[in-house]
């Protein structure tokens, strides 16, 4: 099923801000908004913000892990440019850049 990703190896992704600002996310606030770059597609797995809902969870989503510049995403980080932050992020949060 990886060949039914949108994204692929080495493409860049902004990641969306969710504007309804309630309810359970599994994309954390202090990656929204930021581009990366995709690493690795994981294939599809259920959706957990509908599985905390007591729902199924399904139709399943595509997952992937998305590499950041950590001085993209921290204004005061004063590391090397090539640290990076890899998060684990799924399709419908992602655009490309």
């Amino acid at each position: 099923m990886l060949n039914a990703s949108i994204f692929r190896v080495g493409d860049r992704v902004r990641v969306v801000q969710c504007i309804w600002g309630f309810g359970h996310v599994r994309t954390p606030k202090y990656i929204q908004n930021h581009v990366g770059e995709i690493r690795r597609v994981h294939g599809l797995y259920h959706n957990p913000e509908s599985v905390a809902h007591g729902r199924s969870g399904l139709p399943a989503k595509m997952l992937y892990s998305v590499s950041f510049q950590q001085s993209s995403i921290w204004k005061d980080y004063s590391g090397p440019e090539i640290d990076l932050l890899y998060m684990d992020v799924f399709e419908h949060w992602l655009e490309f850049a």
